[in-house]
Formats: structure tokens, C-alpha cells, sequence
């Protein structure tokens, strides 16, 4: 979800504050270790993309 979608879904009560709480804690803590390099899954991604570049040519 966007931040847009996020705020809709606590405002019209499908999910509750604890719940909106701790996807803005997820959010920011990925949002900090893709900034520092550290997550994983993105890193696979960008190896796999390299992968697929190199059959294509």
C-alpha cells in the first residue's frame, strides 16, 4: 500500500491504530536498510535482472 491507501484504510476502520503503527515501522525500517544496502531481496533481484540481461543479449 501507498501512504494515500494506508491513511483510507484507518480512517474508514479497516484496520486499526496498532495495525497502521506497525506498518509505518515496517515501512520506515525497510525504507533504511535498502537506503544502507542491507536488504537482501533487492540485492537477489538486481543479480537475477543482470542474469536475464546477459541471456537476452
Amino acid at each position: 500500500m501507498d501512504t494515500e491507501e494506508l491513511e483510507e484504510a484507518r480512517k474508514q476502520g479497516d484496520i486499526d491504530q496498532e495495525l497502521y503503527e506497525l506498518a509505518w515501522y515496517e515501512a520506515h525500517r525497510i525504507t533504511k536498510r535498502i537506503q544502507n544496502n542491507e536488504f537482501s531481496l533487492l540485492n537477489l533481484v538486481n543479480e537475477h535482472k543482470f542474469l536475464l540481461e546477459q541471456k537476452l543479449k
